[in-house]
């Protein structure tokens, strides 16, 4: 069977990789990545699958209750510094952040990692 990746899948950096939410066909290729955390922003709790699927594969899986997406990405500053602190742990890589789409509040979680590396605007 062909290797897919989840929808928007890119690497932000050596060990950290974003997309949107994995479905059953991107299980294969996620596996290849040798993840250590799985970071799920969702307004509900993962799927039965992913959390069965973490477990089978010994991955930590870390479930953050995000308000959907409607007109901006709401996160309190504490939400998103216990988020990057667990994005950038040592121990936790490597890892995969996800939301629903791939792009909202998995963009925004990337964007404060950036901001926090002092990238430039223009990046």
């Amino acid at each position: 069977p062909p290797l897919v990746p989840p929808l928007r899948f890119a690497m932000v950096e050596e060990g950290i990789y974003r997309g949107a939410y994995p479905s059953l066909i991107n299980l294969r290729f996620l596996a290849r990545l040798r993840l250590k955390t799985v970071i799920s922003l969702l307004p509900e709790p993962p799927s039965a699958d992913l959390v069965r699927w973490c477990e089978e594969e010994g991955i930590a899986l870390h479930a953050e209750v995000v308000a959907p997406f409607r007109e901006e990405v709401v996160l309190s500053h504490e939400k998103v510094n216990a988020l990057l602190s667990r994005l950038v742990a040592l121990d936790a890589g490597p890892v995969y952040l996800h939301c629903l789409d791939g792009v909202c509040v998995t963009g925004t979680v990337v964007l404060c990692l950036r901001k926090l590396q002092r990238w430039a605007a223009t990046a």
